[in-house]
C-alpha cells in the first residue's frame, strides 16, 4: 500500500509539473515550431527513461561490484539502482514514460488544433495524422531503445550511475578506460 501511495502521489506531482512546464513553454512561445520542439523533447525523455528502466532490470551487477571495489565513478550508484531494479524500472517506464506519453498526446492535440486553425486543414485528417505520427515516434523509439537497452544494459547503467553520482562529474571527461565491460 505504501508503494502504491508513493507512486500515485509521485505521478500526480510529476504529471502536473511536466504538464505545467510544457503548457507554459508552448503558451508563451505559441508557434508551431516551439510546440513541435517541446513535443519531440517530451517523446525523447519518455524513450530515454523507458530505456533506463529496461537497462536497470537486465544489467549484470558483477562488473559494477568490481568497479565499486576500485572506486570507479558511479559504480555504487549503479549497484544501488540495480538492487532496487523493480522500483526503478517502475518509476522510469511506468511513471515517467507514461506521463511523457500522456503529455505528448496533449501536445500532439495542440499541434493538430494549430494546423486546423492556422492552415484551415480538415480536422479529421489532421488529428488522425498527428496522432499517428506521435504514436509512431513514441512506440518506434521505445522499441529501438528497448533493443539497445537489453544489448547495452551495462554501458547504459554505467553512464546513469556516473550522471547520478554528482560528486564525480569531473570524471565524465576522463580519458581513462575501464576495460571491464561496465
Amino acid at each position: 500500500m505504501k508503494h502504491f501511495l508513493l507512486v500515485f502521489l509521485g505521478t500526480l506531482f510529476l504529471g502536473a509539473l511536466i504538464s505545467t512546464v510544457t503548457t507554459a513553454a508552448t503558451e508563451h512561445m505559441g508557434t508551431m515550431i516551439t510546440v513541435l520542439i517541446v513535443l519531440l523533447f517530451v517523446i525523447f525523455i519518455g524513450i530515454l527513461f523507458d530505456g533506463i528502466g529496461v537497462a536497470v532490470a537486465v544489467a549484470d551487477p558483477a562488473p559494477f561490484h568490481a568497479r565499486a571495489s576500485r572506486r570507479g565513478p558511479g559504480a555504487k550508484v549503479s549497484l544501488k539502482l540495480m538492487r532496487r531494479a523493480s522500483v526503478v524500472a517502475n518509476i522510469c517506464c511506468d511513471v515517467v514514460g507514461d506521463i511523457c506519453g500522456i503529455v505528448s498526446g496533449a501536445l500532439g492535440a495542440t499541434i493538430a488544433l494549430l494546423l486546423i486553425d492556422k492552415l484551415n486543414f480538415h480536422a479529421l485528417f489532421v488529428s488522425s495524422l498527428v496522432s499517428g505520427m506521435v504514436s509512431a515516434f513514441t512506440v518506434g523509439g521505445k522499441a529501438l531503445m528497448k533493443t539497445l537497452a537489453i544489448s547495452e544494459a551495462n554501458k547504459i547503467m554505467k553512464w546513469v550511475g556516473i550522471l547520478l553520482d554528482y560528486k564525480n562529474w569531473s570524471l565524465l571527461w576522463s580519458t581513462k578506460k575501464d576495460g571491464k565491460g561496465a
